[in-house]
């Protein structure tokens, strides 16, 4: 190694001037550490490039269609020819691809009208969505590609389906493991996610002899009925069918739930004929499945009658608050002593107090309440409780409340019109309009200011416009007049100049 020369011991006259040593730089000769260790490079993949080979393999296997060999075709009695697996799929694996002829989806339309015609034709036509545009997959000619033969299952599907993109306008439609597939297992997709035929080929399968343009209902339940006499679980004495026959009479069921309905059927109709609206058909389905199905008239009474318990329960707790308070008020509390004495309802000492003990075990201040509840007259919003003015009873004399108010404002605009004399009724409605007060309010008010009302004659409306501006003007002066005011004025005049403000001066 290269030897270290020593430091020079010169300084600098500014340095020196301070009494500090300056700093000189070292020429070391730098090492690395790998002069000393061997380093090889790491073994470890980044993220990328593991993503790259997988896709890689991916491409592989749905170019030599090697998982073709896994898959076994079967008869099934109830829905033909089917696929189960050859081997264990865990969740995510690629099974295989739903191989066929893709092309446009006007041009799949055309041809599935075609297969229409032809009752022996089978039609494989999966519909999808990819960049934007709508393609189909027409896998209706026989070949040795066995994804063309997955059957759907409403309920218990393994299989998903995605869009597989390479690029340069190389894309597959392949299905993959929706959860773990055992060895054995039937593959089953969703109808959801099929193409608008497959789904017909089951339906028809499964209710035997009957298609879109003769379809009846009682033939259809002539055939459901003989479908699940034969699959019904009940009927099945083999454990070893037991679980094929109620797959077979949840697949009966559905068809049978699903073609007997108008509604439904007209949304099966409208999927057979658009199948390219995934996501709306997909929706129907769900709120079809998922959606309680609840007379309308039956949610309408019962919310009627929630309404109505809470009215009724809130006016009865408004009035017992009304009651409480008006037991704690002198006046009412010595008029409802003198009522509890004359009927001997309790017993009182020599002061005329009323015992705390009573010899009858009554309590006093219920005693007192019972009294000022049978004989207080409240009304306004805090009124005794009546079913009258629940919203149910509302809704039942709602005719008879409409034809009394139509009458009494047809007759009030008649006499107003001919200038005839009112009536009371048409004078105090008059008078709540022109205060601009509501029912409650206007009820709410003593029987001697109202009568008061009546002789100033407001239910003029020049009458009340004058009479409203004099009592603005009266509490104006009463607020002026009043100490919490003046109080007010004092802190204002003695804290001006001092308030906060975050404007610019």
């Amino acid at each position: 190694m290269t030897r270290l020369a020593d430091p020079p011991a010169t300084m600098t006259t500014k340095a020196a001037s301070k009494g500090k040593q300056k700093k000189v730089k070292k020429d070391v000769e730098s090492m690395k550490l790998t002069d000393f260790y061997h380093v090889r490079r790491s073994a470890r993949k980044t993220g990328k490039e593991i993503e790259a080979e997988v896709r890689l393999d991916l491409r592989r296997k749905i170019e030599t269609c090697e998982n073709e060999t896994d898959l076994i075709i079967e008869d099934f009695e109830a829905k033909g020819r089917g696929i189960r697996a050859g081997k264990k799929f865990e969740k995510g694996d690629f099974v295989c691809e739903y191989k066929g002829e893709i092309i446009k989806f006007v041009k799949a339309r055309e041809r599935e009208a075609n297969y229409s015609k032809d009752p022996k034709v089978g039609s494989y036509m999966y519909y999808f969505q990819h960049n934007n545009a709508k393609w189909c997959v027409d896998a209706t000619e026989e070949s040795r590609f066995k994804g063309r033969l997955i059957n759907h299952s409403f309920y218990s599907p393994n299989l998903k389906t995605k869009v597989v993109d390479f690029g340069d306008n190389c894309f597959y439609l392949c299905l993959f493991a929706l959860r773990d597939i055992e060895e054995g297992e039937e593959l089953l997709v969703s109808a959801l996610l099929q193409g608008s035929t497959v789904a017909m080929k089951t339906a028809t399968m499964v209710v035997i002899g009957i298609s879109r343009d003769e379809f009846s209902k009682s033939e259809l339940s002539k055939l459901y009925r003989k479908l699940a006499r034969q699959f019904h679980p009940d009927r099945i004495r083999d454990k070893e069918k037991l679980a094929e026959a109620e797959e077979k009479f949840r697949l009966v069921t559905t068809a049978y739930e699903t073609l007997k309905d108008d509604e439904t059927r007209g949304y099966y109709d409208y999927y057979l004929d658009h199948p390219e609206e995934r996501y709306y058909n997909y929706y129907q389905y769900y709120r079809m499945r998922a959606a309680p199905k609840v007379d309308v008239r039956l949610v309408i009474f019962v919310t009627v009658m929630v309404i109505s318990i809470v009215q009724y329960v809130s006016a009865k707790q408004k009035f017992s608050e009304a009651v409480s308070y008006a037991a704690t008020q002198v006046k009412f509390r010595n008029v409802a002593m003198d009522v509890a004495r004359e009927r001997n309802l309790l017993e009182f000492d020599e002061k005329g107090k009323p015992k705390k003990k009573q010899k009858n075990g009554a309590d006093v201040e219920k005693v007192i309440q019972s009294i000022i509840e049978e004989n207080i007259n409240v009304s306004g919003g805090y009124k005794r409780a009546s079913l009258l003015d629940t919203f149910a009873v509302q809704i039942i004399i709602f005719p008879k409340t409409l034809t009394e108010f139509l009458i009494q404002r047809g007759s009030l605009a008649y006499r107003q019109l001919m200038n005839k004399d009112l009536t009371h009724d048409d004078k105090l409605f008059l008078i709540k309009k022109n205060m601009g007060l509501s029912a409650a309010q206007f009820g709410a008010l003593d029987e001697g200011e109202v009568e008061d009302f009546l002789a100033m004659e407001l239910w003029k409306k020049d009458l009340c416009e004058e009479y409203k501006k004099k009592k603005e003007v009266e509490e104006k002066e009463k607020l002026m007049n009043s100490g919490r005011y003046k109080q007010y004025k004092r802190y204002m005049k003695r804290n001006a100049g001092n308030t906060i403000s975050f404007l610019e001066d």
